[in-house]
């Protein structure tokens, strides 16, 4: 079992982009490339390991209750959309990893609407596949203690808050648990997570951001002078009021 355990396991802007490309740019082509911003040095054969993970998540399908947890919680998505989303399978072979030296290369190339989709889980399955290679261990009593704390804080204060991190997330079991704490211990000032399927497992709103990647693109087809403009014009086109637009 792959440490991407649902095609929901994403953050929602991952979906919410890859219908704005399949609606308005179907044959746009493109490439991701894996950034290491702390330039840090990967254990030998890890390109390897992260390569068969990948490898697994093509046995990923959408079930039947994540379908109909899609329909009611993101109305804004089409049925069409969420026909795709029935039939998708992750393709391994768009997705090429290899080492130079000590430092981990990864590229995601081919259609965008298929290929954004690549972007959380490949970054969530490094940070995670990394800890377990190099046999570190989190601290789960830490964990609880802060993330009840800070649940705790924030209601007191009646401060409405989400949940983002799953690509930069320790594990799984943890984005989890920390998912779990937050919502019994802040009760109502918990609005959500960004998470699709943790959102879908503890029966919580889905909370998302608008995409920076989606003005990207548009600098690259229009220039930069245009592409707050279009990228937002091209957004209300597709969602037409929805998503605070």
């Amino acid at each position: 079992m792959s440490i991407i355990k649902s095609v929901l396991d994403t953050d929602l802007y991952k979906f919410t982009t890859s219908y704005a490309y399949s609606k308005l740019f179907p044959r746009a082509f493109g490439e991701f490339e894996f950034v290491d911003r702390s330039n840090g040095d990967y254990p030998e054969g890890f390109d390897k390991l992260l390569m068969e993970e990948l490898k697994s998540m093509e046995m990923l399908f959408l079930t039947e209750d994540e379908e109909k947890f899609l329909k009611k919680k993101l109305p804004y998505l089409p049925p069409t959309y969420i026909d795709f989303l029935k039939g998708f399978r992750f393709n391994s072979s768009e997705v090429k990893v290899w080492m130079e030296g000590s430092q981990l290369k990864v590229t995601a190339t081919g259609l965008l609407y298929r290929i954004t989709l690549w972007e959380t889980p490949i970054l969530a399955t490094i940070s995670e596949l990394y800890f377990k290679v190099t046999n570190q261990k989190a601290d789960l009593e830490y964990m609880e203690k802060a993330a009840i704390e800070k649940a705790e804080l924030l209601k007191k204060n009646n401060i409405t808050f989400s949940l983002f991190g799953m690509r930069r997330r320790f594990s799984a079991e943890v984005e989890d648990r920390v998912t779990e704490l937050l919502k019994k211990h802040s009760e109502d000032n918990y609005f959500g997570t960004s998470n699709v399927y943790m959102a879908y497992k503890h029966n919580v709103n889905v909370s998302g951001t608008h995409p920076h990647e989606w003005v990207q693109f548009h600098g690259s087809i229009y220039g930069y002078k245009m592409a707050n403009y279009m990228s937002m014009e091209n957004w209300i086109d597709v969602y037409d009021g929805d998503l605070g637009t």
